[in-house]
């Protein structure tokens, strides 16, 4: 059988507003668009990542994931997946999104908003992105292999529950 997801790319980028943000895109082929979790599949993914009952979930109104993750799409499952691997490095709202990027080429998007610094000043911001700037993109690339990483593990915990 072939796997049920497959990513085609990924790329990332930096993004300011109140907080700087490390954003990281997968482009996810889906095999199945239809395929879903059965119960005995999510109870398992429940058991490995208890905390992911927990995640807020907007997808078709606002809820817990736990009570979306059987009508969840798979890519969506690696976004929930992804920030759960994800919180346990970080501290800070890590967010995320599916959407579907080309219906016809069975390919979703997933979207990753990862918090680089959290200051109480425009100064302070001035200040954290100079340090930054002075360690080089160190910092940044350790955090973006990390996101990278992560999905790519998120997809692989989803495959194997297909196999």
């Amino acid at each position: 059988m072939t796997a049920a997801l497959q990513i085609i790319s990924m790329n990332s980028r930096t993004a300011q507003r109140a907080v700087r943000f490390l954003i990281v895109e997968a482009f996810i082929k889906v095999s199945d668009p239809a395929l879903r979790l059965n119960d005995t599949q999510a109870a398992v993914v429940l058991a490995e990542h208890p905390t992911l009952a927990e995640h807020a979930c907007r997808q078709q109104g606002f809820g817990r994931f736990a009570d979306k993750l059987e009508q969840a799409s798979l890519p969506h499952l690696v976004e929930h997946l992804a920030i759960d691997l994800l919180a346990k490095d970080y501290q800070g709202a890590i967010a995320g999104t599916t959407t579907w990027n080309n219906h016809a080429q069975q390919t979703m998007l997933v979207r990753l908003r990862i918090p680089l610094a959290e200051s109480e000043s425009k100064r302070q911001d001035e200040e954290n992105l100079l340090a930054e700037r002075r360690a080089g993109d160190g910092l940044l690339a350790e955090r973006r292999i990390r996101a990278e990483q992560a999905i790519q593990q998120a997809i692989t915990e989803v495959n194997e529950l297909f196999k």
